[in-house]
């Protein structure tokens, strides 16, 4: 599968140095919490769970985008990573489990980044952005392609 994921929406080039430097691709919503500790089904218990935590805000695209991450997204997975106005940085290539974890390394400003705790390990590859971005730009059902994340066909 390929996806394509907003590195962040107001730091994107602040978040792809980070998720370079460490390998890894990050959500946001981090107030929901570690998604394998609580009873979730679908994106809607998700969406739920959003509506508990935060007063505003979009609950749909969170429970999409996260359940998306946790539970759909694969080992093996291409990632074209967004930074903005359909710039397109990179592709990395999914290589570790849904991990959740609320610590930043130090070279990491915790506070322009706060919340993206949902984690997943990653490694570069040498495919070129534009061209996987070409062969893909199309949502699959049931997916926005203004989402933070999402899945392409």
């Amino acid at each position: 599968m390929v996806w394509r994921l907003i590195t962040h929406h107001t730091n994107p080039d602040e978040a792809l140095i980070w998720y370079q430097e460490h390998n890894l691709i990050a959500l946001g919503w981090g107030n929901i919490g570690n998604l394998q500790n609580q009873q979730v089904n679908n994106q809607h218990d998700i969406a739920a769970l959003y509506n508990q935590v935060y007063s505003q805000g979009n609950a749909g695209e969170c429970g999409r985008c996260l359940w998306d991450f946790w539970n759909v997204m694969a080992i093996g997975d291409l990632v074209i990573l967004g930074i903005g106005k359909g710039r397109r940085a990179c592709v990395v290539e999914v290589v570790g489990n849904y991990l959740f974890n609320n610590n930043y390394p130090p070279n990491v400003n915790a506070q322009m980044l706060d919340g993206y705790y949902h984690r997943r390990a990653v490694m570069p590859t040498k495919h070129e952005a534009n061209d996987i971005w070409k062969q893909n730009a199309l949502p699959a059902p049931g997916a926005n392609i203004r989402h933070a994340l999402c899945q392409l066909i």
